[in-house]
């Protein structure tokens, strides 16, 4: 069973610690591409993770009942995510 969740109402409700953020994009094109990119590599150990596209806005929750797994598993994430915008970025179409 795989411990990445599509659906954020499979995130438990008891964790003892969670992380939400929210990051728009220019359009909801790009949004998808990150999230498609993010869910290639699954979750750190101990943590739950919910990574979902809300129009142009890429939406990642993550939970765990372990601060320092959650930490590890947020910066990972997060360090996932800039080069992800880095790479975007490099190839964006010419205007």
């Amino acid at each position: 069973m795989s411990s990445e969740l599509r659906s954020s109402a499979s995130l438990s409700t008891s964790a003892a610690f969670v992380f939400t953020t929210r990051i728009p994009f220019p359009n909801a094109q790009a949004a998808s591409t990150a999230a498609q990119v993010l869910r290639v590599d699954g979750p750190i150990t101990n943590t739950l993770r919910s990574i979902e596209e809300e129009n142009h806005v890429l939406v990642i929750r993550m939970q765990s009942q372990a601060l320092r797994s959650l930490r590890t598993a947020v910066h990972s994430t997060l360090e996932q995510l800039t080069l992800i915008l880095r790479t975007m970025e490099a190839f964006a179409p010419s205007a």
